[in-house]
């Protein structure tokens, strides 16, 4: 019987008030009463929705509480009249508010469930610091990181620098234990953020502890001399007795020494006299060893004494590192503005519980007055600590936790369930769950037995420990059928040992083995099975990867659910990396090599070797290299990628889809980074990086493939909340030391007291050890229970003798010691419970092969093709018309002055010449300047720039000035720019870019508009026309230049492009592009003749044209009584070398476009043009 008592949920009847605990059972339907006591705060005490505040602790949680709370709201709202007579719960509602009155409430909460508060812990953590930044001192702008690893290892590679230069003795002394940063990292990270006292014994102690041992030993030896004699000396020939008498002073002196002073301890101990040799036989070896036992503790201690106490100084400056970390830690992300979960937690916590916090918690409970909080098992002491200041004695408010200390499997994540029991204390009501809704009822009363501890009939055992109880749990009155009339519902598969052996780890592959074999006769014998209905629960990837092995060597398909693996760390990021360099380096034999040889291009040592020895077929291999590197420079990382999938990579075999994904992934990775690095080499560099780095990050977790139709397998803590009609529990047996991470001991052991108080020491003692592995074990318990209640139907438990298996789940389940048989005791199950347990013992294993089922193909028809395919339709852009392409695909914004045609500019090649001391004649030509220009106008406010900002990322990007300028010269041009007159008619009412507001302009404009068999001799032919009257307004002689556009007659499909600049100006809407061609190095060879000769050799008026269609058909859209006269301005050209305000309109070309104009460019590019002949 609980020493707390419970009572049976009774959900309509609950008071809304107070704090509640509910302890739900696996499968007894959680979710189910939330949204009915959702519903009863909605309609009896009118809360709305976004008062009730529920919180859980994933995002996937909050959403499905979402759903499900949304989807009862509207069932009850739409069955109201029939519920109200139907179930007992609307029963009881009905006879406090009225049916209007409910439909009306619950009209309300439906239109503002969005707005609901169901939040994780954090964000509700983060919306309370957000929305009372100042009474909580959170900064207003402070970013939200889910990972803070960069920082860490900074502040520790950090604290390592500082310490070898300023303490070189600590240094040595640290570094003697703990080489690295990375290695101080694996054992520390953790305690980074830990705010309690780390406990480290003082080397003083441990010497006083080691010399007062040799002084009890020595003080052993003189009580019992008379009887040692008596035994060890006095019945021996005199020369050997003068022998041992001697033996016997020199430890009683070396004792002493040691005693005085410990470094004594590292003299050779004479260990003659109590050598177990020399009494093996004697009858009081019993009372020899007793005395012996003191001297024998000081022989094993003494060898590592120095080496423990040296580890004892280290450890006291790790204690200090802690803290200089801490404080470095906690000083870069308050200079970064930065705030991770814990710190949301931390910060929201010790708020809530500072003693000026009671103006803030009134707030807080009257915009939360209730609180539901799901999942509570998983609660931490912080998170604890938030809601207990929260509702604790505050009027009119009521907590209601919900979880199932029997599911608390979290200890790493930091669920403390010391934490929940202290809560299930303080509650005003507990209430219990106890009927399973959703297992069959022999799989409920098989796992009944299993974790009572006892006979049904009997009195429960405390399996659980820490004062869990196992209450037995109900099925429900009308429990499912099983698919498997085969097979009882708790199976344990028992492999014998042979000669009472310990079994090793590699059996695990033959246990693997046993279920593949399981798996396909259950698949075969079974119809109504499917793979799907199968799960395979496991404890970490390790095992995963055993049974995944298996499965796949007996041809059974599955999918592991659970895989956290890092995509950095994958094979296909191992041979993507040499792949890349071999694309980057195809000059370099040795890269591209080895790029042919790379396991992605599937290229067989044989059919490498043939193309080795072909020189042409080599010759074109590398070609390809060449063209894809082309590509990756010219249109950037995914176009190539793409055509390398397309091209080369070839991916076989079982794990092709795995491979698949795994690649698209870190294409998508890549081409996200290409946007900031644009190099090529950077981005390959950055991904070598991430390769040899440890980062963990949810973004770079593998992906899963398809899991359609797929055996699972998941981790046991993966599979909370999951339900399966079959599990397997593969390993059961397998004991872990909870007191080792891999390989190597853990030093920050963290353990609770007698009082329960959690406490880390980096020393500890056997008590402590004892309790961090007690309290791990019971968690393993725990994650048991969570394996073995996933299953609805059938569960197979897999168990062997492994080493120490009294010490793993099932072996602390059945509370087994080292030398109980473990098939004895689980035998006793399946005694107990026939009609539930069986016991099957394994002894031969053979490997089976399943056959998948195969589609009947043989009356199968290949499927036609019976649509039809436009093979002239095409994605084209100005690009691609001025350089007579037919199709470039999605063009990118123009920013390279096109040197076609055109021998006066060269890209990126330095001015020589005389440039009158100014930047704007200096700058490099070609891309770079346009980029950098470009990039500086795109994101500054022309009316209010601030060039120091606004230049700084784009002068990183794209390199330093010009040798003998400075950045102000580059700000003092910027302000030619935007002061320069646009219209020269309009100097006066000074309308330049300065006067234009953010508000009014878009930039970087992107455009698609559709071509319907444009008639290119008719855009050659109106192009031309253009040109004359251009000539004759800017009275220049016509231009004799044949234009280069496609050959092709028409065009259909889309027209894409970028405009620079769409602004708005006293009503009138103007297009804008900005030109850094390099016309000379005067003002005058910026005038608006010049400007006009320019734009026509390199085809920017057919730009300015399509730029104009494209404008002018979104304001005929979007713009009420839309009119060409009254709201197209023109078209600006603004050639930025030439701009300065005191030489005028120098560097603008500004030319008006007629309404009629833009008529005739409208029906031209609508296949509706008909030449008019008039002056446009």
């Amino acid at each position: 019987m609980s020493a707390i008592e419970f009572l049976p949920l009774m959900v309509a009847n609950m008071p809304l008030k107070g704090r509640h605990l509910i302890e739900a059972s696996a499968g007894t339907g959680k979710t189910f009463n939330i949204t009915r006591i959702y519903l009863r705060l909605l309609l009896e005490r009118k809360l709305t929705v976004q008062q009730i505040l529920v919180m859980t602790f994933t995002k996937d949680a909050t959403e499905e509480l979402r759903g499900r709370i949304d989807q009862f709201l509207r069932t009850t709202l739409n069955e109201w009249e029939e519920l109200i007579l139907s179930d007992d719960f609307f029963t009881e509602i009905a006879k406090i508010t009225p049916s209007n009155e409910v439909k009306a409430l619950l009209k309300r909460a439906l239109l503002f469930l969005d707005e609901a508060a169901i939040y994780t812990i954090h964000g509700f953590c983060k919306t309370v610091l957000s929305q009372h930044a100042f009474a909580t001192g959170t900064a207003f702008n402070a970013n939200l990181e889910a990972q803070q690893h960069d920082i860490i290892t900074l502040a520790i590679e950090d604290w390592y620098r500082t310490l070898s230069i300023k303490e070189p003795d600590t240094f040595a002394l640290v570094s003697e234990f703990w080489l690295t940063p990375q290695a101080f990292s694996q054992q520390f990270s953790r305690l980074i953020g830990y705010r309690e006292p780390i406990e480290v014994k003082e080397p003083s102690d441990e010497i006083a502890q080691f010399c007062q041992l040799a002084m009890q030993a020595h003080s052993d030896l003189i009580t019992a001399q008379p009887f040692l004699f008596e035994q060890l000396v006095d019945a021996k020939p005199a020369k050997e007795q003068e022998s041992r008498t001697l033996e016997f002073t020199q430890l009683l002196d070396w004792l002493k020494a040691c005693s005085d002073n410990y470094e004594y301890s590292q003299e050779t101990m004479p260990t003659s006299f109590f050598n177990g040799r020399r009494f093996g036989r004697s009858k009081v070896k019993e009372q020899l060893v007793e005395i012996f036992s003191t001297v024998n503790l000081v022989k094993k201690r003494k060898d590592s004494l120095l080496s423990d106490i040296r580890k004892l100084y280290a450890l006291k400056a790790i204690t200090s590192g802690l803290a200089n970390i801490n404080e470095n830690v906690v000083e870069q992300k308050r200079q970064q503005k930065m705030l991770s979960f814990d710190d949301l937690i931390q910060s929201l916590a010790d708020t809530l519980t500072d003693s000026s916090a009671e103006p803030l918690i009134r707030t807080l409970t009257a915009q939360y007055p209730f609180a539901l909080v799901d999942e509570f098992q998983d609660t931490d002491q912080d998170q604890y600590r938030i809601l207990n200041a929260l509702y604790q004695d505050q009027e009119n408010t009521g907590l209601v936790m919900i979880g199932d200390p029997k599911q608390a499997i979290y200890g790493f994540r930091g669920g403390d369930i010391f934490t929940y029991m202290a809560a299930r204390k303080a509650a005003t009501y507990r209430w219990r769950m106890n009927t399973n809704w959703r297992s069959t009822k022999a799989m409920i009363t098989g796992y009944n037995r299993l974790f009572y501890g006892n006979a049904l009939s009997g009195q429960a055992k405390a399996v659980f420990g820490f004062g869990i109880d196992y209450s037995v749990v109900d099925a429900s009155p009308n429990p499912r059928s099983s698919i498997l009339n085969c097979e009882k519902a708790l199976n344990f598969i028992h492999f014998p040992t042979e000669d009472d052996k310990p079994v090793t780890q590699s059996f695990r592959q033959s246990m693997a083995n046993w279920c593949a074999n399981k798996i396909i006769s259950l698949l075969k014998e079974q119809p109504e099975l499917r793979a799907q209905d199968i799960a395979l629960l496991v404890r970490d990837g390790a095992e995963a990867q055993e049974i995944k092995q298996a499965l796949k060597q007996a041809g059974l398909s599955s999918v592991y659910l659970s895989d956290r693996t890092n995509l950095w760390h994958s094979e296909e990021t191992q041979h993507l990396i040499p792949l890349l360099k071999g694309i980057l380096n195809p000059e370099s034999d040795r890269y591209f090599c080895s790029a042919m040889a790379n396991p992605l291009l599937a290229i067989s040592p044989s059919e490498y070797y043939k193309i080795r020895g072909d020189d042409l077929q080599w010759q074109q291999y590398k070609q390809l290299f060449i063209d894809l590197k082309a590509i990756w420079v010219s249109q950037g990382f995914v176009t190539m990628a793409l055509k390398l999938m397309h091209t080369l990579i070839a991916i076989k075999g079982h794990e092709s889809e795995r491979s698949l994904t795994n690649l698209l992934h870190l294409f998508e990775l890549l081409q996200a980074k290409s946007q900031q690095l644009r190099q090529p080499d950077e981005l390959l560099h950055w991904l070598e990086q991430q390769y040899q780095q440890e980062l963990p990050d949810q973004e770079t977790e593998l992906r899963l493939e398809s899991e359609e139709n797929l055996i699972k397998i998941v981790t046991q803590h993966g599979a909370k909340g999951l339900e399966y009609p079959v599990v397997f529990i593969p390993f059961s047996t397998r004991a872990k030391n909870p007191l080792r991470f891999g390989t190597k001991n853990i030093q920050a052991i963290t353990y609770h007291d007698e009082n329960e108080h959690a406490r880390v020491t980096l020393s500890a003692d056997e008590q402590a050890l004892t309790a961090m592995a007690n309290e791990a074990y019971a968690e393993s318990i725990r994650l048991l229970y969570v394996a073995v209640t996933r299953a609805e139907q059938h569960c197979f438990v897999l168990t062997t003798s492994f080493d120490k298996y009294h010490l793993s789940p099932l072996g602390k389940t059945l509370m087994l010691s080292a030398n109980d048989d473990l098939l004895n005791a689980i035998t006793q199950l399946a005694h107990e419970q026939p009609n539930e347990i069986t016991v099957t013992v394994v002894e031969d294993i053979l490997v089976e092969h399943y056959q998948q089922k195969q589609l009947d193909v043989k009356n199968a028809e290949v499927a036609k093709f019976k649509g039809n395919i436009e093979r002239d339709w095409w994605l084209t852009s100005f690009t691609a018309l001025n350089r007579n392409l037919r199709d470039v695909g999605v063009s990118q914004p123009e920013r390279n002055d096109d040197p076609l045609n055109s021998q006066s500019e060269l890209p990126n090649q330095a001015l020589n010449v005389d440039h009158q001391g100014l930047l704007r004649f200096a700058l490099t030509k070609g891309a770079v300047a346009g980029n950098l220009l470009h990039d500086i106008l795109e994101h500054a406010s022309f009316k209010e720039p601030n060039w120091s900002v606004d230049c700084q990322w784009p002068l990183n990007k794209y390199g330093a000035l010009p040798d003998g300028f400075e950045q102000n010269h580059l700000y003092d041009w910027l302000d030619d720019i935007v002061g320069t007159p646009l219209i020269e008619q309009q100097t006066i009412d000074n309308f330049s870019l300065s006067t234009i507001d953010n508000s009014r302009c878009l930039k970087e404009v992107e455009f698609y508009f559709p071509l319907e068999r444009v008639s290119t001799k008719a855009l050659t032919s109106f192009l031309l026309n253009h040109r004359k009257q251009q000539c004759q307004v800017h009275l220049m002689p016509e231009i004799q230049r044949q234009l280069y556009l496609p050959a092709f007659k028409s065009l259909k499909g889309m027209m894409h492009g970028f405009i620079d600049l769409v602004f708005e100006h006293q009503g009138k809407y103007y297009v804008c592009d900005y030109k850094s061609t390099h016309l000379g190095n005067d003002f005058s060879d910026y005038l608006p003749s010049a400007l006009l000769g320019d734009i026509q050799r390199h085809h920017y008026d057919l730009q300015y044209l399509i730029y104009a269609v494209a404008l002018h058909r979104h304001l005929k859209k979007q713009l009420p009584n839309y009119h060409p006269d009254q709201h197209f301005g023109g078209i600006l050209y603004l050639y930025l070398r030439g701009m300065q305000p005191e030489q005028g309109t120098s560097g603008v070309f500004y030319t008006s476009i007629s309404s009629l104009l833009l008529t005739q460019l409208d029906s031209l590019f609508d296949s509706q043009f008909v030449e008019l002949g008039v002056n446009t």
